[in-house]
């Protein structure tokens, strides 16, 4: 019961991934985009949840407690990994580069300026 009431109050949480016959288990098993509970139908028993992308957008389908994760981060702060970069613009100190994220759908793809790129 009081993993269910927590779960109320985490605004961003993370959406359980199948895993495939062959996929390994040290995966991840968690998806890598974040998103926030948008509803929670508590007349439903078990209770569910329909969340929303980063974008504010209602996804498909809605969600058991158990298949997500709480996220406690400040997005703010958070690092997102870049997966490709896609273009380049600019030169100096005004260079930028369009870039998709690890794990988001290429809605999120977006222009980031070159100094605010970290190598691991």
């Amino acid at each position: 019961e009081n993993a269910r009431i927590a779960r109320e109050h985490m605004q961003h949480v993370r959406i359980s991934r199948a895993k495939g016959v062959f996929e390994k288990g040290y995966e991840a098993n968690w998806t890598e985009e974040i998103f926030r509970i948008h509803r929670i139908l508590e007349w439903r028993n078990p209770r569910v949840y329909e969340l929303n992308d980063l974008s504010g957008e209602v996804i498909d389908g809605i969600f058991y407690e158990q298949e997500l994760a709480g996220v406690n981060k400040n997005l703010q702060e958070e690092e997102f990994i870049v997966d490709k970069v896609i273009r380049r613009r600019g030169r100096g100190a005004n260079k930028e580069f369009f870039v998709s994220w690890w794990g988001y759908p290429s809605k999120f793809n977006s222009w980031i300026a070159a100094s605010n790129i970290k190598l691991l």
